[in-house]
């Protein structure tokens, strides 16, 4: 099954990409090619002061808030 997952002959399904991970302790987003770190971290996983205060703009004001913070920026 493996040969036909990797001749793009077959896909695995969302189980399959699953235990495949789980056996070779890899993320599922490197096996799909989303990331070549095999933990799966996409970055160091510290936000920026900038993306802390949209994150709390978002808990206080939601998408409407987000969206002002975003046009005062970019009017700056």
């Amino acid at each position: 099954m493996i040969r036909k997952y990797e001749a793009g002959i077959s896909e695995p399904s969302a189980a399959s990409l699953k235990s495949i991970a789980e056996q070779l302790n890899v993320s599922t987003d490197y096996l799909l090619g989303i990331t070549d770190e095999p933990s799966g971290h996409l970055g160091d996983g510290k936000i920026t002061d900038e993306e802390s205060q949209m994150l709390d703009t978002f808990r206080r004001d939601g998408w409407p808030g987000v969206f002002r913070l975003g046009a005062e920026r970019i009017s700056k």
